[in-house]
């Protein structure tokens, strides 16, 4: 199991520096910064499905391991091309009405927390 955790983090690095070098274009950039948290819910999803199909110890600890680390590349990435239009635009203009980036903002937030609560 440690390999895998050290493989796990390198790859996490990986798609973390790829996100970071990648960007080319005002689509792209969106789409990392809005779409890719909220792969959150999917990998929560398959990873309870994977712990009721064997309720077992080493099972949970499997899937807890791979659902930690793709929760970490999928708001990970979406980090990087964020802070970059920050930077480039202090004052840019969201893609999204104000109270609905807010929800957006809530819910993630929210389903995040929840995980970790979960697979705590």
């Amino acid at each position: 199991m440690r390999i895998v955790k050290i493989a796990g983090l390198a790859l996490v690095a990986a798609c973390w520096f790829w996100a970071r070098d990648m960007v080319q274009g005002e689509r792209e950039e969106l789409a990392l910064i809005w779409c890719a948290p909220l792969l959150q819910f999917p990998i929560t999803l398959l990873g309870r499905r994977a712990l009721d199909k064997q309720p077992v110890r080493e099972r949970a600890e499997k899937a807890s391991v791979l659902v930690h680390y793709a929760m970490m590349i999928a708001l990970g990435i979406s980090i990087f091309p964020a802070i970059q239009r920050v930077q480039q635009q202090p004052r840019g203009v969201l893609p999204f009405p104000l109270p609905l980036g807010n929800a957006l903002v809530s819910l993630t937030a929210c389903a995040t927390a929840l995980t970790v609560l979960n697979l705590a």
